[in-house]
């Protein structure tokens, strides 16, 4: 049972370092989407609303994932 309780403590720890690792190339995604805007005001921007609907795909499967990951903490 304890040696049970410990992998469960281990898979929470790597599950809190996964958010917190994709929540910061999230966040360096959107400064070089921020950066390519400022400096291709002028030119075409071909590609950038791919660029932006992928950004957007990515909030939103971040924010589902969150939400289910504190669902089941309030069950444990």
């Amino acid at each position: 049972m304890e040696e049970g309780f410990e992998d469960i403590k281990k898979i929470r720890t790597e599950i809190k370092d996964f958010f917190e690792r994709f929540k910061k190339k999230k966040e360096q995604m959107r400064s070089y989407y921020r950066e390519y805007i400022e400096k291709n005001k002028k030119n075409n921007m071909f590609g950038l609303d791919s660029f932006h609907f992928q950004s957007k795909l990515l909030e939103l499967e971040s924010s589902q994932l969150t939400e289910q990951y504190l669902l089941i903490e309030q069950k444990t």
